[in-house]
């Protein structure tokens, strides 16, 4: 997968969690594996994680 497609798939992925309304967070161990872990209802949304993920890493 291209790093566009990988950053696409991590967004999809953010909204169903959001959208289901599952408290989730998800974590990128080494870029190749992905877990869902659960957090505290005051974390930030699924969304907002893995879209502060993705705004510190170069993909294009």
């Amino acid at each position: 997968m291209t790093p566009r497609e990988v950053r696409a798939l991590l967004e999809e992925l953010a909204t169903r969690i959001d959208d289901a309304a599952i408290v989730a967070g998800i974590r990128v161990v080494g870029g190749a594996a992905l877990s869902i872990l659960d957090h505290d209802r005051r974390s930030p949304s699924a969304t907002a994680r893995v879209q502060h993920w993705l705004d510190g890493r170069a993909t294009t």
